[in-house]
């Protein structure tokens, strides 16, 4: 049986946090500034095919483009991370 519940107020959807699967990216691009770097990600894995995945990675480029930011990443294969540095 489902109970029914009585005068309980709808939730407010803008007094929500809205969640996003890489919200520290979405924080990163709104704190940086010009010449600073993050590592995006510490251990990058291959797809079945053999080339890198990283949707961490199209994520912060997507989110930078639209911020009209600029960012450069390197990608250090010994110690297996990407790492981003805001240009513009």
């Amino acid at each position: 049986m489902i109970n029914i519940r009585k005068n309980v107020p709808i939730p407010n959807p803008d007094a929500n946090e809205h969640r996003y699967k890489h919200r520290d990216l979405y924080d990163l691009v709104e704190r940086w500034e010009v010449g600073d770097s993050a590592v995006i990600e510490e251990r990058m894995e291959r797809d079945k095919h053999g080339a890198w995945k990283n949707t961490r990675y199209s994520t912060l480029r997507r989110l930078a483009k639209g911020k009209g930011q600029e960012v450069h990443f390197y990608r250090n294969l010994v110690e297996g991370r990407l790492e981003a540095w805001r240009v513009r």
